[in-house]
């Protein structure tokens, strides 16, 4: 699944709880300006775009798409929609991924299927 870079820094962007306002204002360019980059619009200048991944806690290789080093891209966007959750359906939720984990590592130590 190929995701854009604007899509990148959308979902960055989220993960953080920022606004586009808020984003923009620490990157220091316009709302208007960050809305073009993350819409593919518009690229951001290499200073502008370093200064977004600087902020992101991200690499400017991830952000440009060249590399996939953060959590998978569905992760992050399932991060993004799990954030607004109630917190009694994280804890289910929660509690299921453990349990599949722990599932999936009993398997590795008895190589079943």
């Amino acid at each position: 699944m190929y995701i854009s870079f604007g899509d990148r820094i959308t979902l960055l962007r989220k993960k953080k709880k920022l606004t586009q306002e808020q984003l923009a204002e620490q990157v220091g360019i316009s709302a208007k300006e960050l809305s073009e980059y993350e819409g593919d619009a518009a690229s951001p200048p290499l200073n502008t775009a370093v200064r977004i991944a600087d902020i992101l806690d991200t690499s400017l290789d991830f952000l440009a798409c060249r590399v996939d080093d953060q959590p998978s891209l569905q992760l992050l966007k399932w991060s993004a929609e799990i954030d607004d959750l109630s917190d009694s359906t994280k804890e289910v939720l929660f509690e299921a991924i453990d349990v599949l984990i722990r599932q999936d590592k009993v398997k590795e130590i008895y190589n079943t299927e």
